[in-house]
């Protein structure tokens, strides 16, 4: 009896706190009883599994931004970047990513572009165990949960 009078009195609070949930949430919600997409990846391949030679970190993040987005934000070859996603009937999408200005080699910067634009052109994802699929029609990435 004291856990659910504990349970009851959490989802009281919760409720309170003003943060609706949207439907949305419900299925974001839904996917982090399996593996909470709302955690640092790092990325281990594109389709082709063409090995991956630079520390690249991706982390959706449970808060939102001033326009009720919720946000992404990682590490590339060089830069840092940032941007709001949301899901809509099952696809992800990711809008306004920005970037800082750290200048790199040729071959970083290159990547960084490529990673960039698959990113940003991302409208499918899959989590499955500790693995997280990003994808179009025509191209994938994947990556493994970052601890």
């Amino acid at each position: 009896m004291r856990y659910f009078l504990l349970i009851l009195f959490l989802m009281l609070n919760a409720c309170k706190s003003g943060d609706a949930i949207s439907p949305d949430d419900s299925y974001t919600i839904g996917l982090a009883s399996r593996s909470s997409i709302h955690s640092k990846w790092k990325l281990v391949s594109f389709e082709n599994n063409q090995k991956i030679n630079y520390e690249v970190v991706l982390e959706f993040k449970a808060e939102r931004n001033e326009k009720g987005r919720q946000i992404l934000s990682g590490k590339s070859s060089i830069n840092f970047y940032q941007a709001d996603f949301i899901i809509e009937n099952s696809k992800l999408v990711i809008s306004n990513l920005s970037k800082t200005e750290i200048a790199g080699n040729a071959s970083a910067e290159a990547f960084e572009a490529e990673y960039l634009k698959r990113l940003s052109e991302t409208t499918n994802f899959n989590i499955s165990s500790e693995t997280l699929t990003l994808s179009t029609a025509k191209q994938q990435m994947t990556f493994k949960l970052n601890n």
